[in-house]
């Protein structure tokens, strides 16, 4: 017999029953879709019609196969993979740390920070999930007249940095 672990996916209690969304499938990184600033969704304009609402959009043909295209996934891990590279610091002289030396297209996909910056989103998710307010349950309570605004850049940075008092860039 198998080992049973639990689910392998995220669990979503509706009103007519239970809903696993496999953590292998597109639609599990709509939370993080819907969490990216206009900004970085305007890169592939095709994705700023999908609905901001999770019933809207399941019950959208169109917008479905959207989701389901690879492209909607490299649009969702470039953004995240790219967002993490931004914080990343290296070890310079002296003991100090500095950023990345030049611009992050200078390095191939296969440089070892390229590619712990796409292992790490599932990391970004797991946060989403668990210990922010960005879970699939929050978005499947959303009444249908609602939509998760789409974040301006700006607005996304400012708060994180004076929180955590970063102004590098």
């Amino acid at each position: 017999m198998a080992d049973q672990n639990g689910p392998s996916g995220f669990i979503v209690m509706l009103a007519d029953g239970i809903m696993e969304i496999p953590q292998d499938s597109y639609l599990s990184w709509m939370t993080l879709f819907y969490a990216l600033p206009r900004e970085l969704v305007e890169k592939r304009p095709v994705f700023l019609t999908l609905p901001r609402n999770i019933v809207k959009l399941l019950s959208d043909e169109a917008a479905r196969k959207l989701i389901e295209d690879d492209s909607f996934l490299e649009l969702v891990w470039d953004c995240y993979a790219w967002a993490a590279w931004q914080f990343f610091l290296v070890p310079f002289k002296g003991g100090t740390y500095h950023d990345i030396p030049g611009e992050w297209q200078d390095y191939s996909g296969d440089f070892p920070l390229w590619r712990m910056s796409y292992d790490i989103i599932r990391h970004f998710r797991k946060k989403f999930e668990t210990e922010m307010d960005w879970s699939f349950q929050r978005l499947f309570l959303m009444p249908e007249n609602v939509e998760v605004p789409l974040a301006e850049l700006a607005a996304v940075q400012q708060p994180y940095r004076e929180s955590h008092g970063y102004d590098r860039r």
